[in-house]
């Protein structure tokens, strides 16, 4: 899976199984090879992803520790772990992908970089500003407000179909945007945004208890990491608990004539494993990743400028 070469030219020989638009379904391996192999065919350069990566997303954007894979012996790197509340029957072969093949090397666009949350941040505060850090600009402000909406209309995401079954859930809008994983949008709808943050905010969410989340209207960045994995509808409601902690802290704590940027930390570990699982458009050309980030276990980052 680590060569994402000879994935896709696996992935390619399968039939399509719906048309495109007709349905939304989270798939987190197979579509986002593609788009990383769409790169890397596409890269006047000849660029392996990794570094095409590299150089266009995390260089720019001062993202300092975030790479594509990284040695299973590195001494910052701290394993995906289970909670045994919730452990289930695929949690073996997810610990065992996401501790084995991620290393030095392979090249996995859906769940394969390394980072620290300081470097979610660096990402988050970008889309905060449209796209720019104040040095470089990512992608254009036009390109920015068209990707940061809901694009799945009121499709709902077939992949929670079992869970929200034997949770007796109701049916709710997947509403995925093209540069942040999902919106907020209008109305009392289950979301890991949670149901205080404006109807603008858009955020990202990943299996390993991870997120980061930006509310344009309160200037208000969040960023959360935890070597912790989460599978499911179980992982949004705890993370949806956390951004309505982030949402407050961003009134009670931040004075308003400041920017003022909070860490957490619930461990001494610099660097650890947690799924980041995020979408992201690099260049023109409307390209999508998923990845897998690493950061200080149980921290939160917050910014806000409200």
């Amino acid at each position: 899976m680590g060569d994402l070469k000879k994935f896709v030219e696996a992935v390619s020989v399968l039939p399509l199984v719906h048309l495109p638009g007709q349905r939304c379904a989270y798939n987190q391996a197979a579509s986002y090879a593609i788009l990383g192999r769409i790169l890397e065919a596409t890269d006047p350069k000849n660029r392996h992803f990794r570094d095409l990566v590299r150089d266009e997303l995390f260089t720019p954007l001062k993202m300092t520790e975030a790479a594509i894979g990284l040695a299973s012996d590195h001494p910052r790197r701290v394993p995906v772990s289970f909670h045994p509340k919730h452990v289930t029957t695929n949690n073996e072969q997810t610990q065992k992908l996401l501790n084995t093949v991620t290393t030095d090397g392979n090249e996995i666009p859906a769940g394969g970089a390394y980072g620290t949350a300081e470097d979610v941040f660096h990402f988050a505060e970008t889309m905060r500003l449209r796209g720019n850090n104040g040095e470089h600009r990512l992608i254009s402000r036009a390109l920015f407000d068209y990707a940061c909406q809901n694009h799945t209309r009121t499709l709902t995401n077939t992949t929670w179909d079992f869970e929200k079954e034997a949770k007796g859930f109701p049916e709710y809008p997947a509403l995925f945007s093209l540069l942040g994983g999902y919106i907020r949008g209008e109305g009392h709808v289950f979301t890991g945004a949670g149901f205080t943050a404006s109807p603008r905010a858009f955020y990202a969410v990943g299996g390993g208890s991870t997120m980061w989340m930006v509310d344009p209207d309160r200037a208000l960045t969040f960023v959360f990491l935890s070597a912790g994995f989460i599978e499911g509808l179980d992982n949004f409601f705890k993370l949806l608990q956390m951004t309505a902690s982030g949402l407050a802290s961003s009134y009670s704590k931040v004075r308003s004539d400041l920017v003022t940027a909070i860490m957490y930390t619930g461990a001494s570990v610099p660097i650890c494993r947690a799924t980041f699982k995020w979408l992201n458009f690099l260049l023109l050309s409307l390209p999508v990743w998923n990845f897998c980030f690493y950061g200080t276990p149980g921290s939160e980052y917050y910014s806000s400028q409200k």
